[in-house]
């Protein structure tokens, strides 16, 4: 029942309990074991924090594991809380990165053992839950670590403090987005054109020629969406990440913020609201395996 009520309002989850199961849960009751489990969650995941900051994290040689491909990915974004207002929510991802010879034919890397951490709070209040979570599934001691992120300045600069060593990668749907809004800046008025063109920038934009981009838009007089290209050239390379079975997508990061922000926009339809600390921590939870101690959850398979 707590995964359901992390997923839908309690109100509806009561009513799917007691289409599929027969039982008759008052909301209360849904609501109280919620917040008890949650609770746990939000006091573990703070113990585990304070214990493994980056200043106490001592290197053990034995530890380092040359072969393993871990993946990282951020996300941040507001969301409004029923009775609260905006609040900043941070959420972040590790997992492992498959084989080569386990990326699918079209060339997608479906990543493994999914785990989730976030906040309702700023980046300062998110870097040791970030941490932490890293650590506990040994990205430090990884041979190889992929960051896929979209292209804000502070995801890079945790990047470059606790991850130095990684293969940065902007992640590509946002790269297309911003090929689709130069597009419709050059053909406001013929979205067949824009199309056409944002296809074509595509193209150039996969084999990492983005020199070329960046011709193309000062020709057109398209500066202004220059700046994105340039600083994040060497982060899309996407022919040679792929061709290495990197992930070039951060959906399932995305996926998670999505998910914790509609539930903490739905959470209290009926009865008190669960603090939000403890709403996310739930949400984040069931999205993917968080900690061992609360394992048995189903793994997801994102397509990057």
């Amino acid at each position: 029942m707590v995964w359901l009520c992390s997923q839908v309002p309690y109100e509806q989850g009561r009513h799917i309990a007691k289409r599929l199961g027969g039982w008759d849960i008052p909301v209360g009751t849904l609501w109280n074991t919620t917040q008890r489990q949650g609770e746990r969650l939000v006091s573990a995941l703070a113990s585990q924090a304070a214990q493994v900051s980056l200043e106490r994290t001592a290197w053990k040689n034995a530890l380092y594991a040359p072969t393993a491909r871990k993946a990282v990915s951020m996300d941040g974004g507001m969301v409004n809380v029923r009775g609260e207002g905006w609040k900043e929510l941070k959420v972040g991802l590790v997992a492992d990165i498959p084989t080569l010879n386990a990326v699918d034919e079209d060339g997608h890397t479906h990543l493994t053992n999914l785990c989730y951490a976030g906040v309702v709070g700023d980046v300062s209040a998110f870097e040791s839950v970030l941490w932490a979570l890293a650590v506990q599934h040994a990205i430090p001691y990884a041979g190889l670590v992929v960051v896929t992120a979209d292209g804000a300045a502070w995801i890079w600069r945790l990047c470059a403090d606790y991850f130095p060593c990684a293969v940065q990668v902007v992640d590509w749907f946002h790269a297309c987005h911003h090929l689709a809004e130069a597009a419709q800046a050059r053909f406001p008025d013929d979205p067949t054109a824009a199309l056409r063109w944002t296809q074509d920038l595509k193209a150039l934009l996969f084999k990492g020629e983005i020199h070329l981009i960046l011709e193309q838009f000062d020709h057109y007089a398209l500066n202004t969406y220059a700046n994105y290209f340039s600083e994040h050239a060497r982060r899309m390379q996407y022919a040679q990440f792929r061709a290495s079975g990197w992930p070039i997508g951060s959906g399932g990061v995305e996926r998670a913020s999505s998910n914790s922000n509609s539930a903490c926009r739905d959470l209290g339809c009926a009865g008190p609201v669960l603090p939000l600390s403890v709403s996310l921590s739930c949400v984040l939870l069931f999205s993917a395996k968080l900690l061992t101690s609360f394992g048995g959850l189903p793994k997801t398979r994102p397509q990057i």
